[in-house]
């Protein structure tokens, strides 16, 4: 597998860790020493990074306290990230015991996870929890709707809960191919950042398959993997029946709600919450414009090898 930036020099060591910090920024976080060592995609060892962080720190263009680092000119976010981390916290058990609820229930769930900022520790007050379900051949639908069902009975128990939004759901085969060609090392990322609560073998099988994943971040590629590599892999899904009936009236109902959301954003002067609904037979995904925005102002593969 080819490293990254392998032997450019300090240079690309520094870039790879401005960049992350970055990344992190704009999502509202902070990171620690540990973990920013561990995300660099630079491929060297990890104390020649260390020496290119603090050679950062000395210059100014890094910011640390208490054990935390940011970039320059975001020295704000140490407060609020400390408080990002605790409410993501918080959010990931709350979407945890969702998905173990929709498992047991729903035997098309062959993957699910929480991802979005709640996987990312940089959980705003008005974030939604953002899941991600990947089902059987023909049960999308079924599980789509029994989910949605599931989201509104706990938001009458706790209206203060916050927001269960299903925000990638899509049939195994689909996925498959979807990770194997979206090769962006934004997707690189969100795929390594998912905390998966059901289908961890699935989960390392196709880590397995997309080494290209590695090729973006190599240390934390080869964690997971380790990490994962007494799950059984996946055994064959089997098709269910095709859900029709499901597709036409939940699909039909999700469009509309997208576009009604959409549109108070607008009239609320908040664009930037604004997103896509793709709605077809296999999928079912909100795509906002701020993850195409910040997937389009990362470096490809093929510019940091």
């Amino acid at each position: 597998m080819a490293g990254v930036a392998a032997g450019v020099g300090s240079g690309c060591e520094e870039d790879a860790l401005l960049s992350e910090l970055g990344q992190s920024a704009r999502f509202g976080g902070v990171m620690g020493r540990d973990e920013i060592l561990r995300w660099s995609w630079y491929d060297g060892g990890v104390s020649d990074t260390g020496d290119s962080l603090d050679r950062l720190l000395r210059k100014g263009y890094v910011l640390e306290r208490d054990g935390f680092l940011t970039v320059a000119g975001m020295g704000h976010l140490f407060a609020s990230g400390n408080l990002g981390r605790e409410r993501a916290g918080s959010r990931l058990r709350t979407g945890a015991c969702f998905i173990e609820e929709l498992s047991s229930s729903c035997p098309g769930v062959m993957m699910a996870g929480v991802s979005g900022s709640v996987s990312y520790g940089t959980s705003r007050k008005d974030d939604d929890i953002d899941i991600l379900l990947i089902t059987t051949g023909g049960s999308l639908w079924k599980v789509v709707k029994h989910a949605l069902l599931e989201a509104r009975r706990r938001r009458r128990i706790d209206p203060d809960m916050p927001v269960i939004c299903l925000s990638y759901c899509m049939e195994y085969d689909s996925f498959r191919d979807e990770v194997a060609s979206h090769r962006s090392r934004l997707f690189a990322r969100d795929f390594l950042r998912l905390k998966t609560f059901t289908g961890a073998g699935v989960y390392r099988q196709l880590l397995s398959e997309n080494d290209w994943i590695g090729d973006y971040y190599p240390r934390i590629y080869a964690e997971r993997m380790k990490a994962l590599e007494e799950c059984s892999t996946r055994t064959q899904p089997s098709p269910c029946a095709a859900d029709r009936l499901e597709y036409a009236s939940v699909g039909s109902y999700l469009r509309l709600s997208a576009l009604a959301r959409n549109v108070l954003f607008r009239i609320r002067g908040r664009k930037d919450r604004a997103f896509r609904a793709i709605v077809s037979r296999d999928r079912c995904i909100y795509e906002s414009g701020k993850w195409k925005e910040l997937e389009s102002g990362l470096e490809p593969l093929n510019t940091v090898i």
